[in-house]
């Protein structure tokens, strides 16, 4: 049994000792009784950041765990309403009013607001609409030695292939500097794309918007190319998404401003890897307006057969593009540094 300091300084006073002697004793027996308190609590409280470390291993692998299952299924659960949309092409089979032949001879297909579809001339890239599944079909070749077409007008390091594209007016276009249409067209009053696609596993492809000049009469430079995989799960689903014209604002310098009243195309550039099928289900322009901003809406997004549902009575967060788009999963990402 341990001795206490009390026991300690009573069997010290049998002897002979005066009273200076005895209190001097007493403060060693205090002291020792301290010394040996402190090297307990030391002891107690190692152990207690020990546990405390393994609990935030733990806490930081389930939230980590937590926030990816959010981030995939916020990919797959971005709404619109319907009175905020403008169809761009809902990818229905075409009819025979939807293709037109260019001064070229060309037969090309149209989508719904007029504008025509292309693909790079340079590789083996296709689309077709297909039957009855109400979606296009974009099968990227494989290009040996792709070509630096319209150097200057995008950046360096993408080179200008593999890419499909989709026009908002029809412009009878011969060249970048030949426009049988002197057109362009105004996308100020739209704030992003609202898409339904679905890319294979391990797949990535830039979006970039195209320009004209003030007369509308020549290609300029392009906007930013932003990749989809920032905000789509590339695993072979069907999935909608929003895509703000925010991230487009500049040219791909990031400094000149992209002008939005002279779009040429959208276009979907290096598609990789080739030799595999990307789907287009669904193509919209989101009006502007925080009331028309893509929400994430609970049961409602992709249907069984991959297109696209427009929720008329979808709740909108009203907090801007950031809040919907943000950079994918990146948003669920900044949350863990709250939580752990």
């Amino acid at each position: 049994m341990k001795e206490s300091s009390r026991t300690r300084v009573k069997n010290r006073d049998d002897g002979p000792m005066n009273g200076g002697a005895r209190r001097q004793l007493a403060r060693a027996a205090v002291l020792d009784d301290a010394l040996a308190d402190a090297a307990r609590l030391q002891k107690e409280l190692a152990a207690s950041i020990f546990n405390l470390i393994s609990m935030k291993s733990n806490l930081h692998g389930m939230t980590l765990a937590l926030l990816l299952v959010l981030a995939a299924a916020a990919h797959a659960s971005v709404s619109v309403s319907a009175s905020c949309e403008v169809v761009v092409d809902n990818m229905s089979p075409r009819t025979s009013d939807e293709y037109k032949t260019d001064s070229y001879g060309n037969n090309k297909t149209l989508n719904l607001l007029g504008g025509d579809y292309g693909v790079d001339s340079n590789s083996s890239l296709s689309f077709n609409f297909a039957s009855s599944d109400g979606f296009v079909g974009v099968n990227p070749g494989w290009v040996s030695n792709p070509s630096n077409s319209d150097a200057g007008l995008h950046p360096d390091d993408i080179l200008a292939s593999n890419y499909f594209y989709f026009k908002f007016v029809w412009d009878d276009q011969i060249s970048s500097t030949d426009f049988g249409v002197t057109v362009c067209e105004d996308l100020t009053v739209y704030q992003g794309l609202y898409l339904n696609i679905s890319m294979p596993t391990g797949s990535d492809v830039y979006l970039t918007l195209t320009q004209k000049n003030a007369n509308c009469t020549e290609r300029i430079q392009d906007s930013a190319y932003v990749k989809l995989s920032q905000f789509h799960t590339p695993n072979g689903t069907p999935q909608t998404i929003f895509i703000p014209f925010s991230l487009m604002k500049y040219e791909f310098d990031g400094v000149t401003p992209y002008n939005f009243a002279h779009a040429k195309d959208a276009t979907f550039v290096n598609f990789n890897p080739p030799n595999v099928q990307y789907k287009f289900y669904h193509i919209g322009l989101v009006d502007t307006g925080s009331t028309c901003t893509p929400a994430n809406a609970t049961g409602v997004g992709v249907s069984a057969t991959g297109s696209s549902s427009a929720a008329g009575t979808s709740t909108k967060t009203g907090a801007g593009v950031a809040a919907v788009a943000g950079t994918g999963a990146g948003a669920f990402m900044a949350a863990a540094a709250l939580l752990l």
